[in-house]
């Protein structure tokens, strides 16, 4: 067995230099490969295992993940990565143990980004390692400053696969380049390349094609320990069929977290195993250690496994590679609200957000709501959770609605989802208490609900002198505004309360009065969408 190492400094920060080469050689296919005594050096069977450091952060292992995918779906290719997750080996730096592992090594010089660690036997692809640069800083963002690691790790798996660095036209496998640049899709020469080296007709360069793979069905599922939820840790028990006589192996089964059925490969991943092989028409039963996220938008949930995602195997049926379990709710508990406040999240499919509200009686509630990706808001005010639905609105992008308290309470003001899918919500809320010309007799106390940082006017006609008005908050002195009465009217405000809650319009002097007043939240109730 051979050893050979393909360092990628990328010294500087030099972009490539896409026009002028592509005038120079348009049309033109200079993909590079080993020739091993005639023959293109490849992975047998067209098939290549890839691990990542246990210790790799979740979003630099996704990036590698993403790269893999991409050499995976050239059309015409038949060669699959198989991404492995979390390696296997004892120590991933110890290179020619078998497995194929990409780590991240702080000991490499700081002038270079990668290097692959190869390993054949003539013309067969035994092993290649990939060691990431851990003394500098990383991006996963696909912007910033930092190199890119999916740019970087889509590179290096093209010396996975068996391609070398090609500088005579514009490549993802070019030699040279500024890896902060992102870069996450193949050009044509890399697709050539891999084409060339893994023909899904078989013949060509590489051979490696051949019939479509076994045909493999997932379900029934079942959760055996644990209660599906928003940061709960379950075990998720699944059958999986051949149902061909083609024997099928190592493929990967992802459970994922399905917003809507079917169960599709796309799915955000919660956990997965790893099947070395499975015989023809044989079955296999696995437990998969789930974890669902905390950040779970609030709706309704299935757990699901989806067989072989990246289709490493050509899987000719992919329909029935999909299963779901029982639907769970993922719910938040109410927050505390003041008429003016704004609400936004993540709302997931037919999903429910609120908060609880003290309103005053004879306030108007004006509620807004705006979704976003899909999200299709209905706004609902209840007697509390749980209790008789006072009011709703619905909507297709955004929702209204206006309702008036019939008495003090503390109320829920709902915002449900009512399409399938994941998004985020906005609800702004507003309250407004208007008396025009409200007959009273003084002296005498009139309650009305007012939000703190909201804006209180009021004015009185007497039918005698005029006497001061006053507000009487829910604790602490009366509020005035001295100097406002005079002759047979008086006025108080504006004034901005410090408390939410009922507070009351004092009236002096006696006899017949006349009042109107303006008490307003906060804000109006102005959408803005981030």
């Amino acid at each position: 067995m051979c050893r050979a190492g393909y360092p990628d400094g990328m010294r500087g920060r030099t972009p490539f230099a896409f026009g002028a080469i592509l005038l120079a050689a348009a049309g033109a296919a200079a993909y590079q490969f080993v020739d091993a005594g005639g023959k293109p050096q490849r992975w047998p069977g067209g098939r290549a295992t890839v691990w990542v450091d246990g210790t790799m952060l979740p979003d630099r292992a996704a990036a590698v993940r993403n790269a893999t995918q991409t050499w995976s779906s050239v059309p015409g290719s038949a060669f699959r990565f198989v991404y492995g997750g979390p390696s296997p080996s004892a120590n991933v730096q110890d290179h020619g143990n078998g497995n194929s592992d990409l780590y991240f090594d702080p000991s490499l010089p700081p002038f270079g980004y990668a290097v692959t660690f190869a390993f054949e036997s003539g013309a067969d692809i035994v092993e290649r390692d990939v060691a990431f640069n851990g003394s500098i800083a990383w991006g996963t963002s696909g912007s910033g400053p930092h190199p890119d690691v999916e740019t970087v790790a889509l590179h290096e798996l093209g010396h996975v696969l068996g391609l070398l660095h090609e500088d005579a036209v514009p490549a993802v496998m070019n030699s040279g380049g500024d890896p902060s640049v992102v870069r996450r899709a193949l050009l044509d020469d890399d697709r050539a390349g891999v084409v060339f080296l893994y023909p899904a007709g078989g013949g060509g360069g590489g051979g490696g094609g051949g019939p479509k793979g076994p045909d493999l069905a997932a379900g029934p599922l079942q959760v055996t320990l644990g209660t599906p939820g928003a940061g709960a840790a379950v075990n998720l028990r699944a059958k999986v069929r051949n149902l061909s006589a083609l024997p099928a192996g190592p493929f990967r089964v992802a459970a994922v977290l399905v917003a809507s059925l079917p169960a599709k490969a796309g799915d955000g991943e919660v956990g997965a195993v790893e099947v070395p092989s499975l015989a023809g028409k044989a079955e296999t039963t696995l437990d998969i250690d789930v974890f669902i996220p905390l950040s779970t938008p609030p709706g309704s949930w299935r757990l699901g496994v989806f067989v072989d995602p990246a289709d490493a195997l050509l899987d000719p049926v992919r329909d029935n590679n999909g299963a779901a379990a029982a639907p769970f709710t993922v719910s938040l508990p109410p927050v505390d609200l003041d008429l003016g406040d704004v609400l936004d999240g993540g709302l997931g499919p037919l999903g429910v957000e609120g908060g609880e509200c003290f309103v005053g009686a004879g306030t108007e509630v004006r509620l807004k709501a705006k979704g976003v990706r899909g999200v299709r808001p209905t706004l609902r005010v209840l007697d509390g959770p749980g209790g008789e639905v006072l009011a709703s609105a619905a909507g297709r992008g955004s929702a209204r609605l206006s309702w008036t308290a019939p008495g003090d309470g503390t109320y829920l003001l709902e915002v449900r989802n009512a399409a399938e899918t994941v998004g985020r919500f906005r609800l702004s809320t507003a309250g407004r208490v208007r008396w025009r010309g409200v007959a009273a007799e003084a002296p005498a106390l009139l309650p009305f609900a007012a939000c703190a940082g909201g804006v209180v006017k009021a004015s009185a006609v007497f039918e005698g002198e005029a006497a001061p008005l006053l507000c009487r908050p829910p604790s602490g002195p009366d509020l005035s505004s001295p100097g406002s009465a005079r002759g047979r009217r008086a006025r108080l405000g504006p004034l901005v309360p410090s408390e939410t809650g009922v507070h009351s319009l004092v009236l002096g002097g006696e006899g017949p009065v006349r009042v109107t007043l303006d008490a307003r939240s906060p804000r109006e109730g102005r959408l803005v969408v981030r």
